[in-house]
Order: C-alpha cells, then sequence, then structure tokens
C-alpha cells in the first residue's frame, strides 16, 4: 500500500488489530533477551508494540498513517503502557536511540529500499541487538498486481541480505504456510510466511 492507501485503510477500519503477531511471540519467546528498549517499525495498529510493552519493554513505534499512530497513542494510554508512537517513513526514519530489539513486521519493498532499511536497523540495534523480521513470501504467480516478486522475499533471502553485515549471527529461518485471521474482519487467509531472526555483534564476545 501506499502512503494515501494505508491512512485510508485505518481510517475506515471499525475493528482495529491489537493481537501480537504469533510468530512474533514464539520467536521472542525463545530468545534470552533481557527488557530494554525496542522499536516496532510499520506497526499499523499496534499489536507487537502492545504486546512488547505489556511484557516490559519500552517501544518507539514508527508508521506512515497518522491514523494508524493516534490509535496506539490512545490505547497506551488507556493500558498504561510505555510506548512513544509517531509518523515516520521507516525508510528514512532516524534517531539517536538505539535498541535492544527491532521488528519489521509485513513491510514489503523493492530490494534496494529493503537493504537500504537493513542497515538503517543494523546501525539502530546495540551490540547484542536482536532484529525479528516477519513478512509473506510470493513467486510470480502470487504477486498482487501492481507489486513485484522481489518485495516479497523468502527468508532464505532475507537471512542473506542481513549474513552480508558484519558480525551477524542468523538464530532462525523459517518459510511456513499457514492460516492467517484477516484482523479487521472475519475470516482468513492461507499464505506462506516468512521469519527471520538475526543477532547483532556476536563475533565481538570472549
Amino acid at each position: 500500500m501506499n502512503d494515501y492507501s494505508l491512512e485510508e485503510y485505518y481510517k475506515g477500519n471499525e475493528n482495529p488489530w491489537t493481537e501480537p503477531d504469533d510468530g512474533f511471540v514464539n520467536g521472542l519467546k525463545k530468545l534470552e533477551i533481557k527488557r530494554g528498549k525496542a522499536i516496532d517499525l510499520g506497526a499499523g495498529e499496534g499489536g507487537n508494540s502492545f504486546w512488547l510493552a505489556k511484557e516490559g519493554f519500552d517501544v518507539v513505534s514508527i508508521d506512515l498513517a497518522p491514523t494508524a499512530v493516534q490509535f496506539i497513542r490512545s490505547e497506551a494510554k488507556r493500558r498504561s503502557y510505555r510506548i512513544h508512537a509517531e509518523v515516520g517513513n521507516i525508510v528514512s526514519y532516524e534517531s539517536n536511540e538505539t535498541f535492544d530489539l527491532a521488528l519489521l513486521s509485513y513491510v514489503h519493498l523493492p530490494k534496494e529500499e529493503r537493504l537500504k532499511l537493513f542497515s538503517k536497523i543494523n546501525s539502530l540495534l546495540k551490540d547484542d541487538g536482536v532484529f525479528i523480521y516477519l513478512g509473506f513470501f510470493k513467486d510470480r504467480h502470487s504477486t498482487p498486481e501492481g507489486a513485484s516478486p522481489e518485495e516479497f522475499p523468502s527468508s532464505k533471502q532475507v537471512a542473506e541480505e542481513w549474513l552480508g553485515f558484519n558480525g551477524v549471527q542468523l538464530l532462525e529461518q523459517q518459510d511456513e504456510v499457514k492460516t492467517i485471521p484477516i484482523g479487521h474482519q472475519e475470516g482468513s487467509f492461507e499464505g506462506v510466511t516468512t521469519k527471520v531472526i538475526v543477532r547483532k555483534g556476536w563475533m565481538n564476545h570472549d
């Protein structure tokens, strides 16, 4: 979706999706990661951000759509969660902070933009910081009209892109056929999901 269609989608959505992704939750529970700072890039209506805050993380949530960000702010206030939500383009996002955890979920970009974003995320992570990628894998037969298959890479491709950075350890890589709830309305669909989890800076240990 582009900036306009994302905002229009959230404006028209009467049932905000506030549940975390089960692949994200299961992946994170396997890790020994301290409860520190987390950044949720392309946070949508905040399902993963809310779960992180509930688990004790200080969360920064970034999304293009003002309506989605305002929902996160109001819901976080209602729940007394430590979440700072702001409107922003995740590819051009800048911060002086570094994070213990970064999440990118179901944000699909052309390869050049994706690599630029991965480099930025790597710079935002602390040593020992963890990055979790969630997305869809699609080939030329299943790619939506107007999109390119390069926007929907396999976990193998994402892992290879991350292993191009120095001192990165691959913790998990998985492609899985799943039945996925639509979220904003009843119903579900079947798709191939990808999950990649990496840790930064592991070679710095004795």
